[in-house]
C-alpha cells in the first residue's frame, strides 16, 4: 500500500486565515460538523441549533458554515461563525434551568456579539496549521500496489479503432487548434511514481469568552443523541494541548482538531447532467463499431447520448454513468489513457473522478486511477477524452447542463425565522423634483416623481450553488419574500400572476416596475422647493422547503421533497420625502 508523506508547517495565525465558507471534519471520528434537524422523538432532548460531528457528506447543506471576521480593531484575528442552514451564529447554550449545559456550542444567535464580557459573545480564535501532503501517484504499468483500501484491478485493454498512427492530429473544430504540443500536454506522463502535492488545513477553535477550545463531546456514551456534539467542556485534558501537531497520539487529543475544507473549492453536481467541453461540444456516449466510446460530438443537451447520471461519494468524488449505454466511465490504461463508458464495476479507482473547480462555471476532472487530469484529445477523426496530463490545460475545461426539460416547484414554505437581512443602505435618493413659487402668496403644488422600482431575486438549492449549470426553466408556485415598510420580511404575491411565474432555477431575475409617485407640498412665497424621494435598500437570504417535479429530457419524471432551498433578493422599502426650501 502506498504511504502518504506529511510535512507539517506551523504558520502564525495572523499569516493565514480560514476560507469564507468552510466544512469542518473531525480528526477524531472523521465526521463532518453538521446542523442537527430536531425530530419529534428528541425535540425535548436536543437543543435548538445543535451542532454535531455526525455528517457523512462533505457537500451537505447542513455542513456549510460562513466565517466572518470580527469588526473591532481589538478583536483582530478573531471570527464569528454562522451556520448557513439556519443563518444563526455559534454561541454558548445558556439555559437557566440546566446550567450544566452551558458547555454546548449551538447555532442560535441572531447577531454577532463582540463584547467578551457577555456570555452571548460569539467570538472564536482560530489556531491554524497547514500540512503538506505528498501523495504518491501510482502508474499501474509499473506498480501493482493499490491506490486505496480496495485493490485496483487490472483493466481489460479496450482498443479504439481509428485511422491515426497514435500521434495528435489537427482538431476538426475550426475554432480550436490541436492541443498545444509545446508543453507536451498530449503525452502520457510515464513515471513509476509521480507526485500529486496538496495541502491540508487543520484548525482548533477557542471560544474567547470561556477560554476553552471547542471539541467533539464523547464523555457520556449513554446519551447517544448528544454524542459527537460541539462542546467546550475541558474534560479529557484536550484543552491543555495547544499544538495541533502534538506528538500525543492519545485519541482524545484529536477531539478538538478539525480538518478545514474550503466549500468554495467543492464541485457539487446535480443528479442528471450533460458535459460541455471547451470546444462547445457535449461529450456523448455511444458505440463506435464494437467499442463504447466517449466523444465530443453532441450539439444539444437534450440528445439521448449526452445524458449522464452522477453518483457522488461522501468525500465529494464522483462516478459517472452513461444513460445511453448504462455503464460507468472508466480509464483504460495505455497510451493515451482513454476514458470510456464501458465499465460495470463501480468499485475500481479507474471509475472514480475528483472534480476540480476552476471558477463558478467551469471545472476539470481528475481520474483517481492514475491521478491525471482528463482532457479533450484528438486522434485521427476521433475527438475523445483521456486522463493523460498532470496539469489543467484549456482542453480540460468542462461545463455542465442539467438534462431537465422543465421543473415545477410548489409547496414552498419559507423559513422566515431563519432568514437574514444584510447590506443595509439607508436614504438612497431615487427621484427628485423642483418647484418654484415666484408669487407673493403661498401655494400648494403637486410633484410627480417617476422612478423604476427594482427588485432582484433568485431561487436555488444550497447543494448545487457551487457550480452554475445554465439554469432550468422552472415554474414557481409561490409567493415572494420582500422587506415591507416596517423593515421586516413578509411574503408577497405582487411579483407573480396568480402566485405562479416562469423563472430559470439558479439564475438572478431582475424585475423593474415603472412607478410615478405623487407628492403634494406647500410652497411659500418667493421660494424654491426641492423634493427628493428616498428609501432604504437591503439584501436578504431566506431558506425554504419545497416540493420539486422535474421532467427530464428523456421524458422521465421525478418528484422530491427538499429542504435545501435558498431564496436571495433585494428591494427598496421605507419610502420618505426629503424637502428642502430655498428663498429666492
Amino acid at each position: 500500500m502506498a504511504q502518504i508523506e506529511v510535512d507539517r508547517t506551523e504558520n502564525p495565525s495572523d499569516e493565514i486565515t480560514l476560507p469564507r465558507f468552510v466544512v469542518l471534519k473531525s480528526n477524531h471520528n472523521n465526521k463532518y460538523l453538521s446542523y442537527t434537524n430536531i425530530s419529534e422523538e428528541n425535540v425535548d432532548q436536543v437543543p435548538t441549533g445543535f451542532l454535531k460531528f455526525s455528517g457523512e457528506e462533505v457537500g451537505s447543506h447542513y455542513a456549510k458554515f460562513e466565517v466572518e471576521m470580527a469588526k473591532s480593531c481589538e478583536n483582530k484575528g478573531l471570527v464569528h461563525i454562522r451556520c448557513c442552514y439556519n443563518n444563526k451564529y455559534w454561541v454558548r447554550l445558556l439555559r437557566t434551568n440546566t446550567p450544566e449545559d452551558d458547555h454546548w456550542i449551538v447555532a442560535k444567535a441572531n447577531e454577532p456579539e463582540e463584547d467578551r464580557s457577555k456570555s452571548s459573545c460569539t467570538l472564536f480564535e482560530p489556531i491554524i496549521t497547514v500540512e503538506e501532503l505528498n501523495d504518491p501517484v501510482l502508474n499501474e504499468e509499473d506498480d501493482n500496489d493499490a491506490i486505496s483500501d480496495g485493490e485496483n484491478d487490472v483493466a481489460e485493454q479496450h482498443q479504439v479503432h481509428n485511422d491515426g498512427n497514435g500521434d495528435d492530429e489537427e482538431d476538426n473544430d475550426n475554432d480550436n487548434d490541436n492541443d498545444n504540443e509545446h508543453d507536451n500536454n498530449n503525452r502520457r506522463v510515464h513515471a513509476g511514481r509521480n507526485r500529486f502535492d496538496r495541502k491540508r488545513m487543520l484548525v482548533r477553535l477557542r471560544h474567547v469568552q470561556l477560554g476553552h477550545y471547542t471539541r467533539l463531546w464523547k464523555d457520556n456514551e449513554n446519551i447517544q443523541h448528544l454524542m459527537g456534539g460541539l462542546s467546550t467542556s475541558p474534560d479529557n485534558n484536550t484543552n491543555n494541548n495547544t499544538d495541533v501537531n502534538s506528538n500525543n497520539t492519545d485519541e482524545s487529543s484529536m477531539c478538538d482538531v478539525c480538518t478545514v475544507i474550503d466549500w468554495g473549492s467543492l464541485v457539487i453536481f446535480p443528479k442528471h447532467v450533460a458535459f460541455k467541453g471547451d470546444n462547445g461540444a457535449f461529450l456523448t456516449s455511444d458505440w463506435r463499431g464494437w467499442n463504447a466510446n466517449l466523444e465530443y460530438e453532441g450539439e444539444d443537451f437534450r440528445g439521448a447520448q449526452v445524458a449522464h447520471e452522477i453518483f457522488t461519494n461522501p468525500d465529494g468524488s464522483i462516478r459517472i454513468k452513461s444513460d445511453n449505454l448504462g455503464k460507468f466511465w472508466c480509464r483504460r490504461p495505455g497510451d493515451p489513457d482513454w476514458i470510456l463508458p464501458d465499465s460495470d464495476d463501480p468499485t475500481r479507482n479507474d471509475t472514480l473522478f475528483q472534480p476540480i473547480k476552476i471558477d463558478d462555471n467551469e471545472f476539470a476532472l481528475r481520474n483517481m486511477g492514475n491521478f491525471n487530469i482528463c482532457k479533450r484529445y484528438t486522434l485521427g477523426c476521433m475527438v475523445g477524452f483521456t486522463a493523460n496530463v498532470p496539469n489543467i490545460p484549456i482542453f480540460a475545461h468542462l461545463r455542465i447542463e442539467e438534462v431537465v426539460r422543465s421543473r415545477i416547484v410548489y409547496n414552498v414554505s419559507y423559513r422566515l425565522m431563519q432568514a437574514r437581512i444584510y447590506d443595509y443602505q439607508n436614504e438612497i435618493e431615487i427621484a427628485t423634483g423642483e418647484a418654484v413659487n415666484l408669487t407673493q402668496e403661498t401655494t400648494g403644488m403637486t410633484f410627480k416623481l417617476p422612478y423604476k422600482n427594482t427588485k432582484r431575486v433568485s431561487w436555488n438549492d444550497a447543494r448545487t450553488l457551487s457550480m452554475k449549470s445554465g439554469g432550468v426553466k422552472t415554474t414557481m408556485q409561490a409567493g415572494v419574500p420582500m422587506i415591507g415598510e416596517d423593515g421586516k420580511l413578509a411574503i408577497s404575491s405582487s411579483g407573480f400572476n396568480c402566485g405562479s411565474t416562469i423563472i430559470k432555477w439558479g439564475e438572478v431575475e431582475t424585475w423593474e416596475t415603472a412607478v410615478q409617485n405623487v407628492c403634494k407640498v406647500v410652497v411659500p412665497a418667493m421660494t424654491t422647493v426641492e423634493v427628493s424621494l428616498i428609501a432604504n435598500r437591503a439584501s436578504y437570504e431566506v431558506p425554504f422547503n419545497y416540493s420539486r417535479r422535474d421532467t427530464r429530457t428523456n421524458g422521465q419524471i421525478s418528484n422530491n421533497d427538499m429542504d435545501d432551498g435558498i431564496y436571495t433578493g433585494f428591494n427598496f422599502f421605507n419610502f420618505n420625502y426629503n424637502i428642502k426650501q430655498k428663498n429666492l
